[in-house]
């Protein structure tokens, strides 16, 4: 929907710079494969876009394969030299103190606390 204070012909601009910049890597959460070929566009399009980009990713998934996404996103190889790396995890994180103290305690072993962002409205 077009917001209020521009005209068609400048938001169809906007529109369609912002969808240049967007994509769909199709993928498994278990498949080291899908992570490597996201990896592999990430910096062939940091390298077209945005040299010194950071990478934040955003798991709106089912908590079950929260652990899987969060491997495969932690078996691609480290970034460092385009920013940081931050992942956000949201839906219920658990279903009760036991179940959210086993996911935490299985992302805390391959993310630090720095760079997990957890969004929750039950915490």
């Amino acid at each position: 929907r077009k917001p209020t204070g521009i005209t068609d012909e400048e938001f169809e601009v906007s529109k369609k710079e912002f969808l240049s910049n967007c994509a769909y890597i199709q993928g498994k959460y278990d498949d080291k494969e899908s992570f490597r070929k996201l990896d592999k566009d990430l910096v062939e399009s940091f390298e077209v876009l945005h040299p010194c980009s950071s990478r934040i990713f955003y798991l709106a998934v089912p908590p079950s394969v929260f652990v899987s996404a969060v491997r495969g996103i932690t078996s691609i190889p480290s970034r460092e030299e385009f920013g940081f790396v931050r992942v956000i995890v949201e839906k219920p994180f658990g279903r009760d103190s036991e179940s959210y103290e086993s996911l935490a305690s299985d992302l805390g072993s391959l993310l630090s606390e720095e760079s997990l962002y957890r969004i929750d409205h039950y915490l």
